[in-house]
């Protein structure tokens, strides 16, 4: 994992603001109704911010962040779950 970090340590910041704009865009946009937050859009980019956020941990570790960023790839992938189980069982009946 460490090469890893040593290959992703130019980028970190970028990956890293490119993450919380990711968060605070997808939330703006949910807040100016210019997307909803019950489709599929707002989970896939805070997994997206989530992802991103969480690639800059492997050079600086931080677990409070940590636990952060995975409760919200959880949370997004159980958002986006839902959505489909919805869906597929709408097609289905």
């Amino acid at each position: 994992m460490e090469d890893f970090g040593i290959f992703l340590r130019p980028y970190d910041r970028v990956i890293g603001f490119t993450g919380v704009a990711v968060y605070i865009g997808s939330y703006f946009a949910v807040q100016a109704g210019l997307i909803r937050g019950r489709g599929y859009i707002y989970p896939i980019l805070n997994l997206l911010a989530a992802l991103l956020v969480s690639l800059t941990i492997v050079n600086e570790f931080n677990l409070p962040s940590l636990i952060i960023q995975l409760s919200w790839i959880a949370i997004s992938l159980m958002g986006i779950t839902r959505l489909l189980y919805r869906r597929t069982s709408r097609t289905l009946t």
